[in-house]
């Protein structure tokens, strides 16, 4: 798999145009003509033909770079883990202490609805994670983790 991301990583398209959306910098648009390599390159069409992925975006690393720190993204996000242990704190509204923290593993998934804080904690490297925006509505049970059954009190649109 990790091949497979270095691959992604080189193939990758130009700057977000969202790229410093509150302060974080993101990653480029994996570019509409790439077709990334073996499993990765079925997990990503699956996400495309199924839930209608867009700004397909790869966080890698070897070593600790300190993460985006806390952030919020313009559309729903589900976040898949394919290599290593990332954890995500995820917030209510403005508060300044998480909610609940989730511990992410390969082959598992977290939806992050449109405007929801949520920072990326890194557990073991090497660590890869694909950040995919979505443009159809994402059920329940099609992730491990879904934000409103984490968060009862949440006001998110799920």
């Amino acid at each position: 798999m990790w091949e497979a991301v270095i691959d992604f990583i080189n193939n990758h398209g130009t700057e977000s145009p969202a790229d410093n959306v509150d302060g974080t910098r993101k990653t480029s648009y994996m570019k509409p003509e790439y077709q990334p390599l073996g499993e990765l390159g079925e997990i990503v069409n699956y996400y495309k033909d199924n839930f209608g992925a867009y700004d397909i975006q790869m966080f890698a690393s070897l070593g600790d770079n300190g993460g985006l720190g806390k952030h919020t993204d313009l559309d729903d996000v589900l976040i898949i883990g394919l290599i290593g242990e990332v954890s995500y704190s995820l917030y209510r509204n403005n508060e300044s202490k998480p909610f609940v923290t989730v511990d992410i593993s390969p082959n598992e998934s977290l939806l992050v609805p449109a405007h929801n804080m949520h920072e990326p904690i890194c557990g073991s490297f090497p660590r890869a994670t694909l950040s995919l925006a979505t443009r159809k509505k994402v059920a329940q049970e099609d992730v491990t983790y879904y934000w409103k059954t984490l968060d009862e009190n949440s006001n998110t649109r799920n």
